[in-house]
């Protein structure tokens, strides 16, 4: 067990001294009061008797017989320190252990069971009101997949584009708003919504965010550098609110930020800290101590690109960038970039595609998913590590009730029985894919909000 130190300790020194302590204070004497001659003899007689009651028990206590000492015991293990060894509280049952500091619980509330219901949580950014677009529904997600409506709904500033990030234990949702804002809402005990923050903003325009813990939080602004651009991190309270705020790198044209497992970060970006190399539009970063660029790469073979959508594959071997520019006259597709530790390798490009809008890799690693929006499409791709190029483009998607229509934002769940579950938002409808353990991608159809402005949907989350 680690050193735990006399902060955390005091809670339960504390009850301890309650439990043992005795009152054995003298008379409280007001400094400016004065005692007669009696008040002062009783004073006297009262202090010769506690020196004498101390007395008494100390002698009592010479006599009692003393336990044997066997001074052949071993001392104790050279592996566990004097500060380690285990202590008798005697009766002091009740005062609980004082746990590594790694296995001190969070003070948020814990995960849930992978197993258990999930709440979905999608934009209306079309429904009337005043303003138009703040509605937001939630629904149910039962174990075994099937989709509920309870009718329940929130408010919040207007989002359209993108996914709705949940912290680990599924309490608090933070979604990027319109305006650059971060909107931020908390499920309570009873499952009701509190909305913490609508529209906040502190020195960013907000493009993207990444939740890298229950408490960190990553903001992405997708302007120049000039403009502000950049990569900031921020705290998040149990509650939902964000706090220290502070802008870690100037980043251009930043998009879609992916974390790897050794702690580094690859995004789609132009520049970073005025550092990478003219041409480069994939960069490979680190952001702890001094933030640093530590690779980049030309992934589509020209400027004409503009990034709407990242993913990372599984192994963390390889980052995928989708092109939707309109403007370029080139074909829209997706590039292929191999990650190492310290660089950054362009592999293959793939295309073409129509306005590829999301881009989803299989956490079984074997698969992928380009949401083509504007061509009411889904592609499946398949992905083997072993083979030169690592991407194959399969074809799209046998459809379960017709075709998508407009699929722009997806999430998905990558644990429990449910693991690979995927949740298109479609024009008026919510789409369920499954990625499978041997690569199939399977369409479980859609699930319909009916007609009107109202069942429009935009961004969606679900709780991991």
């Amino acid at each position: 067990m680690k050193r735990v130190s006399i902060q955390s300790l005091s809670p339960f020194l504390a009850a301890f001294l309650v439990l043992v302590g005795c009152d054995d204070t003298p008379p409280k004497v007001e400094p400016d009061a004065e005692l007669g001659a009696d008040e002062l003899s009783e004073l006297d007689t009262d202090l010769d008797s506690d020196e004498s009651d101390d007395m008494t028990e100390s002698s009592e206590l010479e006599d009692q017989p003393q336990p044997d000492v066997d001074t052949d015991a071993p001392d104790p293990s050279p592996d566990q320190p004097d500060d380690e060894v285990d202590q008798d509280f005697g009766d002091l049952a009740d005062v609980p252990d004082v746990p590594d500091e790694e296995e001190l619980v969070d003070p948020c509330a814990p995960p849930a069971a992978a197993d258990s219901l999930r709440r979905v949580v999608l934009s209306h950014p079309y429904a009337p009101g005043e303003p138009a677009g703040r509605l937001y529904e939630v629904l149910e997600l039962s174990a075994d997949g099937k989709l509920s409506r309870p009718q329940q709904f929130f408010e919040m500033e207007r989002a359209l584009w993108g996914e709705i990030h949940f912290t680990p234990n599924g309490r608090i949702g933070v979604v990027v708003q319109d305006r650059g804002t971060l909107g931020v809402f908390r499920f309570e005990d009873d499952h009701s919504v509190a909305v913490v923050h609508d529209g906040f903003s502190e020195d960013f325009y907000a493009g993207s965010v990444v939740l890298l813990s229950q408490h960190e939080l990553l903001i992405v602004d997708e302007n120049w550098a000039e403009n502000g651009g950049g990569i900031f991190s921020a705290y998040l309270g149990c509650d939902g609110s964000i706090s220290d705020v502070r802008k870690l790198a100037s980043t251009k044209l930043a998009r879609g930020l992916q974390p790897l497992a050794n702690g580094d970060f690859v995004v789609a970006a132009r520049d970073f800290e005025g550092q990478a190399p003219a041409g480069s539009d994939a960069l490979l970063l680190s952001l702890g101590g001094s933030p640093a660029l530590l690779g980049s790469v030309d992934a589509f073979g020209d400027d004409d690109a503009i990034v709407s959508s990242t993913a990372l594959t599984k192994d963390g071997q390889y980052f995928l960038l989708a092109d939707n520019s309109a403007f370029s006259g080139i074909d829209n597709r997706v590039a292929v970039v191999r990650v190492d530790d310290t660089s950054l390798s362009a592999v293959q490009v793939l295309g073409p595609f129509v306005d590829p809008a999301a881009l989803l890799c299989s956490p079984f690693n074997n698969a992928a998913l380009v949401l083509a929006a504007e061509d009411d499409a889904i592609y499946a791709l398949d992905y083997d590590p072993a083979l030169s190029p690592p991407f194959t483009l399969r074809g799209e998607l046998s459809y379960l009730g017709g075709k998508p229509l407009l699929p722009t934002s997806a999430a998905m769940i990558a644990r429990g029985p449910l693991e690979g579950r995927v949740l298109v938002a479609e024009n008026v409808a919510l789409r369920q894919l499954q990625f499978h353990p041997d690569g199939s991608v399977e369409d479980l159809g859609a699930f319909s909000f009916g007609e009107g402005l109202e069942a429009i949907t935009g961004v969606v989350g679900v709780q991991p």
